[in-house]
């Protein structure tokens, strides 16, 4: 019975899994799309779609109040709405929530860690000490990892502004410069930004499998870069 659940709900979610028996031990499996953690809405968070379907299970009082936690607070809510942080601004985006460890045993009890990444102007102390304050509740306790406060650059500093010029110059391509979620070493610098290899028509794999570059972007990157590194070393 349990067998056929599984495999219903998989269908109904459009996901791909299985269910075995190991040693008289039941092993549930769900397959997940892997993304870069500053866009948890285009990847398949397998961990949280498996608790969505233990929730339909007869589980110990631990264990329903971790899947439970997961459903109020975490499944299907990549942008922090159901922990109450939504934020959105126009120059850096909306506030990301990327559930990216999720481990529970009978004797430790559960752990979700949780990588969230916001915008400048969003209040995140207080968005802590109220969420911590909240799912005490529920008998969860928060802990704070490293916690790195957002790194933006006016896309009009004379700086950033020689880049653009640099990347135009070699593509013919007018986009405007943009903000992303990803951490890079950029924030090691004040004016440091990201002047990635990106162009319209690669294929965004990073930190997937199969991450690549053409011959053709390489060259193409690596003539902006000598422009770049011109213009901001040698010209006055």
């Amino acid at each position: 019975m349990l067998f056929k659940t599984l495999s219903t709900f998989l269908e109904q979610n459009h996901l791909q899994g299985d269910s075995t028996v190991d040693s008289g031990i039941l092993v549930l499996t769900v397959e997940g799309k892997a993304v870069h953690g500053m866009d948890p809405s285009i990847g398949v968070n397998a961990g949280l779609y498996l608790l969505k379907f233990l929730a339909s299970l007869n589980l110990d009082n631990n264990a329903q109040a971790f899947v439970a936690f997961s459903n109020r607070y975490l499944f299907n809510s990549d942008f922090g709405e159901k922990m109450g942080m939504k934020f959105h601004t126009d120059v850096m985006g909306d506030v990301t929530t990327n559930i990216g460890v999720i481990t529970y045993d009978n004797e430790n009890a559960g752990l979700f860690g949780i990588n969230l990444r916001y915008p400048e102007g969003f209040e995140f102390e207080k968005a802590m000490d109220r969420f911590a304050n909240e799912i005490q509740q529920y008998g969860f306790e928060m802990k704070l990892g490293k916690v790195q406060p957002p790194h933006y650059v006016d896309k009009n500093d004379p700086f950033v502004q020689k880049l653009v010029t640099a990347y135009r110059n070699q593509t013919n391509d007018m986009t405007e410069p943009y903000t992303i979620g990803g951490g890079t070493y950029a924030r090691n610098l004040d004016k440091g930004v990201a002047f990635g290899a990106m162009f319209s028509d690669s294929e965004d794999l990073m930190h997937q499998k199969n991450e690549y570059i053409t011959k053709k972007q390489l060259f193409n990157a690596t003539s902006i870069y000598l422009e770049a590194i011109y213009s901001l070393c040698v010209e006055e």
